[in-house]
């Protein structure tokens, strides 16, 4: 198997996955996802997507159960789209880096007005 091809399969999966959950499934209860990335098995029969949900811990979860539930709904409509000898079988995961990141940037920026409010703490350390 070409080495780029992966990647190729895993953009491919993603994209059209996107276009199903926004064009095809009218399901007002699934809030604002994203999907942040597509991992395949090596024999292209599993789909890890891990996405990303705007909401409380309580949205995440009931989107999530939402898009389980849909699953086999979304690889139906995935195999009329694919050709591909075989079409993944779909697990979705809740993606928390987003909500790491902008924990890390809360801290960075604390760590920051810390260091302001007490300039003379900075630079007496002994080497």
């Amino acid at each position: 198997m070409p080495k780029n091809r992966m990647p190729r399969v895993e953009e491919l999966i993603k994209r059209e996955v996107s276009l199903i959950l926004t064009k095809d499934l009218c399901i007002p209860e699934i809030g604002f996802i994203t999907i942040t990335y597509v991992s395949v098995s090596k024999d292209l029969k599993h789909a890890h997507i891990h996405v990303s949900v705007f909401g409380d811990e309580k949205k995440q979860e009931k989107t999530l159960k939402l898009l389980t539930s849909q699953a086999h709904n979304i690889f139906q409509i995935l195999k009329t789209r694919i050709r591909m000898k075989y079409i993944p079988h779909l697990t979705f995961y809740l993606d928390h880096s987003a909500e790491y990141s902008d924990h890390i940037n809360r801290r960075l920026i604390d760590i920051n007005k810390e260091d302001k409010e007490n300039p003379e703490d900075l630079g007496n350390e002994k080497v």
